[in-house]
């Protein structure tokens, strides 16, 4: 039909950019990095996460310090140093630090850009004070910019980002100028959980993400209300490494146990029909979670985030209680596996012996879970102590026997000289 060859047409395909370096003889050395197009037609998901083509633009910031003379290097010259210098450290990093290797070769995880520029000095966590009167101190913001696949979630890689930070630093100091990072940190727990009252099986892939990400919700709500007021703290990401299912102790044919939990019971049994009754005595389990949970954080203060963890669970745990077995609309059935949840604890490895009453309460003893004493080890030590004292106790008795049989050679001699045949 030709007619149909002069009608409107919709335009249904997908325009995608894409820049590559100048060729050699065109790029200009000092420049930085080209900045990587953004395709209009765009779906924003928030600041640093807008989706590309199922990819996904993530910006994190890093701020420094910086001591330069003025008169040898400019602050233009700075910040365009520090572009390119910070460009091909996070480069390298990319294809040398295991983990971001494995976002760059399985989530596409790439570096387009760096934007270096100066920090308003009001800010009172990056204000700049020079330590030789004769230079200047600049405080510098630096914004990178990463793309990935949308199946990578853009707090996983600021977590990672952040936590290269050192060796950035490291790359990119030189003699030119003194450089210090003053930015966010990253923060890192893994913490184990214990919820009493779930049904007798691990938790499935869907409810693991339910869990995740009512935790991380649960964790950013309570901090943001903590009387410590750490409003500079953020939950990135919470992900369940290890489960282990564990028979209640409560449940040896203990029916009132099954029903009413043991510290603290978090719904009332006793005028539930008999289906629901038998559905609440299913969830007689308790299962052990460990959980690696992320954060980023702007000192100061210095804080010891996995007790800060475990502290705030602790104190909220009905309101964690709450959110799993009140879920949202959107969590369809995945919230049933924590309907029946009674309680939940969070086991703290045992503290270590104080090394001086003079320790500061912000220092941090990391303990590894699993790595306590062993009959094993005790045993080792022991025969390590009879050994070295048995070796000990043989020297010492040929010393001695040595020095008597000397003594009585001697003895002798004398005897022969007075005494002769």
């Amino acid at each position: 039909d030709l007619n149909g060859l002069h009608q409107s047409r919709t335009w249904n395909g997908i325009i995608y950019y894409e820049t590559g370096r100048p060729c050699d003889s065109e790029e200009n050395e000092d420049s930085p990095p080209p900045v990587m197009p953004i395709n209009p037609v765009t779906e924003s998901n928030g600041v640093g996460h807008v989706s590309l083509n199922k990819k996904v633009v993530t910006r994190v910031n890093y701020m420094f310090s910086v001591e330069h003379d003025s008169n040898t290097i400019p602050l233009s010259d700075l910040l365009g140093d520090l572009n390119i210098n910070l460009f091909k450290a996070i480069e390298l990093l990319l294809s040398s630090d295991k983990p971001l290797q494995f976002y760059a070769t399985n989530k596409s995880l790439d570096i387009v850009n760096v934007n270096s520029s100066e920090n308003d000095d009001s800010d009172l966590f990056h204000a700049c004070d020079s330590s030789d009167a004769a230079k200047a101190c600049s405080s510098v913001k630096a914004m990178l910019t990463l793309t990935h696949r949308s199946s990578l979630s853009s707090d996983f890689v600021t977590y990672e980002i952040l936590r290269i930070r050192n060796d950035v630093l490291s790359a990119i100091e030189n003699d030119s100028y003194i450089i210090k990072y003053v930015g966010e940190q990253s923060v890192q727990s893994q913490t184990e959980i214990i919820l009493d009252g779930v049904p007798p099986r691990e938790m499935g892939a869907d409810e693991t993400g339910y869990f995740e990400s009512t935790a991380k919700r649960f964790l950013n709500n309570a901090i943001s209300v903590s009387p410590e007021g750490i409003g500079s703290l953020n939950i990135l990401t919470v992900k369940i490494e290890q489960q282990d299912l564990k028979e209640d102790e409560d449940q040896g044919g203990n029916v009132e146990g099954a029903i009413q939990g043991r510290n603290r019971p978090h719904r009332d049994f006793s005028n539930l029909p008999s289906n629901e009754l038998n559905r609440a005595l299913q969830s007689s389990s308790s299962i052990g979670i460990i959980a690696t949970i992320t954060g980023q954080y702007q000192p100061p203060p210095d804080i010891n985030f996995p007790v800060l963890v475990q502290d705030t669970i602790d104190a909220g745990g009905e309101t964690f209680i709450g959110d799993l077995a009140n879920p949202s609309s959107v969590s369809g059935d995945s919230s049933s596996y924590f309907e029946n949840v009674r309680e939940i604890k969070v086991l703290r490895p045992p503290s270590p012996p104080s090394l001086s009453p003079s320790l500061s309460p912000t220092v941090s003893l990391t303990v590894t879970p699993g790595l306590t004493s062993s009959p094993e080890k005790f045993f080792d030590l022991t025969m390590i102590i009879i050994v070295s004292l048995a070796i000990f106790l043989f020297f010492l008795a040929s010393i001695l026997c040595i020095y008597y049989r000397r003594r009585k050679k001697n003895k002798k001699e004398c005897l022969h000289h007075w005494h002769p045949a």
